[in-house]
């Protein structure tokens, strides 16, 4: 069923009280999921609605703030292209999960965050401050 052949999407939604501008975002949507062989819109889709849209208010904010000109980084797995890291050696025919942007306005560069990633590089999942203690008054566990 097309968005738009009925005034109702679901029964939360009635589109016909959205603005142009919503609307063409939402047609948007339903395109690049149908383009992509996706079943249901995510925000992956959302966003990149909102950024591509003719006279684009995010794409106006981000001029307005000065920061077009900021490299955008992709945090990922470094186990695969995809942000599967069970997904190794795939370079097409994956899915390209986004969880969040985050503007870093000091290193100027915005981060696509993809996956379930840990951001702080060289950490383990274990910390080495689990390992140091205290025993008969020397520190253990610092090497």
């Amino acid at each position: 069923m097309d968005l738009f052949e009925t005034e109702r999407i679901g029964d939360c939604m009635n589109i016909s009280k959205f603005t142009q501008k919503s609307q063409e975002v939402v047609q948007g949507c339903e395109k690049i999921a149908m383009d992509h062989g996706h079943q249901e819109i995510g925000q992956e889709h959302m966003l990149s609605a909102m950024m591509t849209v003719d006279d684009s208010l995010i794409r106006k904010l981000i001029e307005k703030m000065g920061i077009t000109h900021y490299p955008v980084c992709i945090a990922k797995t470094q186990y695969s292209f995809s942000t599967d890291p069970k997904l190794y050696g795939a370079v097409e025919g994956f899915e390209f999960h986004v969880q969040d942007i985050v503007m870093n306005a000091g290193a100027e560069m915005l981060v696509v965050i993809a996956g379930e990633i840990m951001r702080m590089p060289g950490l383990p999942k274990e910390p080495q401050a689990l390992h140091i203690d205290i025993v008969n008054g020397e520190i253990e566990g610092l090497s």
